[in-house]
């Protein structure tokens, strides 16, 4: 593969993603009937993609083993490293961001692949992210389970402070998140009650500390 090959293959991995294919066989969206997308074949051949996809590696084999023992994820890693810190260079996430989780589809080989049934993939590679309120991505590592977080690019130079969404965290940092309905803490006025009239939201204060029950329909908060 050469340096012209790899940029048209990247280029061609991103209009799929403009296409919100990712799932999609190579062979319907290199087909000449109504499933396929002309740029594609624009691009290079279906056979060719096929070849490039199946040989291409992202890291070198002979010392992957190596660096396996301390990072479970590394023939991705470095890359992946690579296009988070871009996002941080490049990105500015604001005062609000939101500590969240998705899978990334995947059926292969590999001992860290999660099953997320509540997940539409519910089979793949499960990302930890900090996002913006836009669900933008600013950081981000792969998740190979308990342990150190070997995938994880350590952030340079953010001290901005935040609400965090999603996660209880402390040094200054605000928070909003929801609770389970049987912690022992929520009040009674804030669980279900069938007077309460639907829409309507109790809210309640301590000097640090703000609580809201929203009743969205009857005898649920």
């Amino acid at each position: 593969m050469n340096v012209t090959e790899m940029n048209a293959l990247l280029g061609l991995l991103v209009l799929c993603y403009i296409f919100k294919s990712s799932r999609e066989s190579l062979n319907s969206l290199f087909s000449t009937g109504i499933t396929g997308r002309p740029i594609l074949r624009c691009i290079m051949l279906e056979k060719k993609c096929h070849i490039l996809l199946r040989a291409m590696r992202l890291y070198d084999k002979s010392t992957h083993l190596v660096r396996e023992e301390n990072d479970p994820a590394a023939p991705i890693s470095d890359i992946y490293k690579a296009i988070v810190k871009n996002f941080m260079s490049n990105y500015s996430i604001g005062a609000f961001a939101c500590v969240a989780e998705t899978l990334v589809p995947f059926r292969g080989r590999c001992h860290f692949q999660m099953y997320m049934p509540k997940k539409a993939a519910r089979h793949g590679l499960k990302l930890v992210c900090i996002t913006d309120s836009n669900s933008s991505m600013y950081d981000s590592y792969i998740y190979t389970g308990k342990g150190p977080y070997s995938s994880h690019p350590k952030s340079e130079g953010h001290s901005q402070k935040h609400n965090i969404c999603g996660v209880t965290v402390e040094n200054g940092l605000t928070v909003t998140g929801t609770l389970r309905g049987n912690k022992p803490q929520i009040p009674a006025e804030f669980l279900p009650q069938k007077d309460r009239p639907v829409n309507s939201s109790l809210y309640g204060f301590t000097k640090e500390l703000t609580l809201v029950s929203f009743v969205p329909k009857k005898k649920k908060s």
